[in-house]
């Protein structure tokens, strides 16, 4: 698994986090996703607009808490 950020590039042009996997179990887009964030059919994987993020709650550890929610369903399809 793969989780980073960017500052934006062709496909998606504003700052986001993302989240991705390989092989990428195709179970892991069932997972339900917090609000602002959602799954990307091009390259599979998470999408989380960085103005999203900072309008959340706790952006700090709802961050961390998305990450260790893919992650483990991740780990758990891909045994």
């Amino acid at each position: 698994m793969n989780f980073g950020f960017s500052t934006g590039d062709d496909g998606i042009p504003e700052p986001y986090f993302y989240i991705t996997a390989f092989p990428f179990p195709d179970d892991l887009s069932r997972l339900k996703l917090p609000s602002g964030a959602s799954w990307n059919s091009s390259w599979k994987g998470v999408v989380l607009p960085f103005d999203k993020l900072v309008s959340w709650r706790e952006p700090e550890n709802d961050l961390l808490s998305l990450l260790q929610t893919v992650q483990r369903e991740g780990a758990r399809l891909m045994r």
